[in-house]
């Protein structure tokens, strides 16, 4: 297998961070950055240029509790660290097991979780508050302004119950939405996709189904049939379960990869195209 430098790999990273202390003491550890964990389409927001498209699933659910726990404890049978999981929808206070997600994302195999709400959900299920006090999660609510209609609460109830909680806000120049527009393809060179995938500032995959993505709007537009679904775009960890060493060599070149995938030939984050939008607007209906 690769020795990977991770210190050099993820240097740059501003969505995570990693230390020397957060390097397995095991032979040619697997390490991944930051990874979203999508456990509901379901939302109470209908967010226009909402970067995991949420709007545009015309029958929102929850996803099965059975197939996440699945694709953690085989991506854990290889993994040794991950530094970053963000679990979400949607609106993840709506899935009913969140509470065993939670658990099953442990201080030895997650550095940091993050529950990513929007503040209009205020979770009361006892076995819920008991989990969000694991030592390694965070609630961050992201604010909404007007729509985040609880958060008041939200933030109260974190407080009592003594879950360590941050508040996201989205300002002029810092933590912007964008416009990634449509789900054409653009036709863009080689040379033109490496560049925009240099560019580009997502930089945590997100896994439905078992298929790891390169991110959140590649993997919802798949699920969504926006874009063909071209394996080429994901490693199928279910598939490669049953065979540890290649499910951990495709891994390895998921993590240490700097070209292009195909699916950012149908985005415009990363170029000139992509502009700033209003933050969470919401909308009526939507077309696909």
């Amino acid at each position: 297998m690769t020795k990977i430098d991770y210190i050099s790999l993820f240097k740059q990273k501003k969505s995570y961070k990693i230390t020397n202390e957060d390097i397995p003491n095991v032979d040619n550890p697997l390490i991944i950055g930051c990874l979203d964990l999508p456990i509901t389409t379901m939302c109470t927001l209908k967010c226009k240029n909402c970067s995991s498209l949420m709007p545009y699933y015309q029958h929102p659910t929850l996803f099965s509790t059975e197939v996440i726990l699945k694709q953690l404890d085989v991506l854990f049978s290889v993994v040794d660290k991950i530094l970053r999981v963000n679990v979400l929808g949607g609106e993840p206070f709506l899935h009913k097991d969140l509470d065993k997600i939670i658990r099953k994302l442990s201080p030895d195999k997650v550095k940091k979780v993050l529950i990513i709400t929007n503040g209009t959900v205020v979770p009361k299920n006892k076995e819920l508050l008991l989990a969000l006090r694991q030592k390694n999660v965070e609630v961050r609510i992201s604010d909404y302004k007007s729509v985040s209609i609880n958060m008041i609460s939200l933030k109260e109830q974190l407080e009592v119950n003594m879950i360590h909680y941050t508040i996201k806000s989205f300002g002029k120049d810092s933590f912007n939405w964008y416009d990634f527009g449509d789900f054409s393809n653009r036709g863009r060179t080689t040379e033109e996709l490496n560049k925009q995938y240099l560019n580009c500032d997502v930089e945590w995959g997100s896994i439905i189904d078992g298929k790891l993505f390169p991110c959140p709007r590649s993997a919802h537009a798949t699920d969504l049939g926006l874009i063909s679904n071209d394996s080429s775009n994901y490693i199928n960890i279910f598939k490669l379960s049953s065979d540890k060493s290649q499910l951990k060599k495709q891994l390895e070149n998921f993590i240490i990869n700097d070209k292009a995938f195909n699916c950012c030939n149908y985005c415009d984050r990363g170029t000139s195209s992509c502009k700033k939008v209003k933050v969470a607007e919401q909308i009526i209906s939507i077309n696909k």
